[in-house]
């Protein structure tokens, strides 16, 4: 009766645990997927942001073999990649020295 007693003991103890390590491998799946979708999104912008970067990049090469060099449309390209960040709800980091300077 002893030995049967043990036995049922070291069963509820295994199954408990069982659940406990479940449990905790799927907290971890879930946190491990919710992961995976934030990169998907992240690469997504990137590609999105870098297709435009091209397109932009490609405008500028055109407009310097048309008619030169000419500093406006080197700021016509950069306001226009400045417009693009505020288009897709960022917001452009700001250098912490310029705003020390600025305080």
């Amino acid at each position: 009766m002893n030995d049967i007693l043990k036995a049922d003991i070291f069963f509820v103890i295994t199954t408990v645990a069982i659940v406990v390590i479940s449990v905790f491998l799927v907290i971890i799946f879930l946190h491990t997927i919710r992961i995976l979708s934030d990169i998907r999104h992240i690469s997504s912008v990137a590609k999105k942001e870098s297709d435009v970067i091209s397109e932009e990049i490609s405008e500028l090469r055109e407009n310097i073999k048309k008619r030169g060099t000419k500093v406006k449309y080197f700021l016509r390209f950069f306001k226009k990649i400045h417009r693009g960040n505020k288009r897709i709800g960022q917001k452009p980091k700001k250098n912490k020295l310029l705003r020390k300077k600025h305080k």
